[in-house]
């Protein structure tokens, strides 16, 4: 049986998990806003992309200490901020590249 300390760590790489598909499907979504149910699903989407990004990373962090405290010669890593760094500047590039019509982007604010 698991001990506490290891629930909490599944519970936080499935958490980690979760939030980095969230923010792969909305980067996969900034690949096909020519089409206008994606384009509209990633306005949607896109309204989460600040909250979803900071929630990852404070997952990343907190899963990196609990590993410590499952196993005290785990090595942190934090190699996957480049990846969601990456992912994020992508899609803030693809919308500011979206015409001005796009009532996301004055609503994200």
């Amino acid at each position: 049986m698991a001990g506490a300390d290891e629930r909490k760590l599944k519970i936080l790489t499935a958490k980690k998990q979760s939030l980095f598909g969230s923010l792969q499907r909305l980067y996969d979504l900034s690949k096909k806003v020519n089409d206008a149910t994606n384009r509209k699903k990633f306005e949607i989407l896109y309204r989460s992309l600040e909250e979803t990004r900071q929630k990852l990373l404070e997952t990343v962090e907190q899963e990196n200490e609990q590993n410590l405290v499952v196993d005290e010669k785990f090595v942190p890593n934090f190699s996957i901020y480049q990846t969601i760094d990456d992912l994020y500047c992508n899609i803030k590039e693809i919308v500011d590249k979206l015409p001005t019509d796009t009532s996301s982007r004055s609503d994200a604010g």
